[in-house]
């Protein structure tokens, strides 16, 4: 099932049904004793700088990915605005799981670290 949301004057941003829920609260990510790796800059969250444990993607046309705590906290004070870009919308932003980017995220750490991914 597809559901739309309307992004600005652009057409409408179609996304799976798996839409994340701002209402609910989302725990911060618990991350990995990782200050000896240096993550491609891909994987990082533009909010927090950190490796993205759960990423999802903004459904914006920019589509970027954000870990979903720093996100959601960001949407929950300024609805209607891209963290990353600072666009402005005229309704409130939704985001859903970036299931890809995880698996990249995952893999990259199984390669190159000692750790695994939770």
């Amino acid at each position: 099932e597809t559901s739309f949301v309307a992004v600005g004057g652009d057409l409408p941003w179609p996304h799976p049904a798996g839409v994340v829920d701002l209402a609910e609260d989302v725990d911060e990510p618990i991350y990995p004793d990782d200050d000896d790796v240096t993550y491609p800059p891909w994987a990082l969250c533009p909010i927090s700088k950190r490796v993205m444990i759960d990423p999802v993607m903004l459904c914006t046309r920019a589509a970027n990915s954000y870990e979903r705590y720093h996100l959601h906290m960001s949407l929950r004070r300024r609805p209607c605005s891209d963290p990353l870009t600072n666009v402005t919308y005229h309704v409130p932003l939704t985001c859903v799981p970036n299931r890809v980017h995880r698996t990249l995220i995952q893999d990259w750490i199984t390669k190159n670290t000692n750790q695994s991914s939770t």
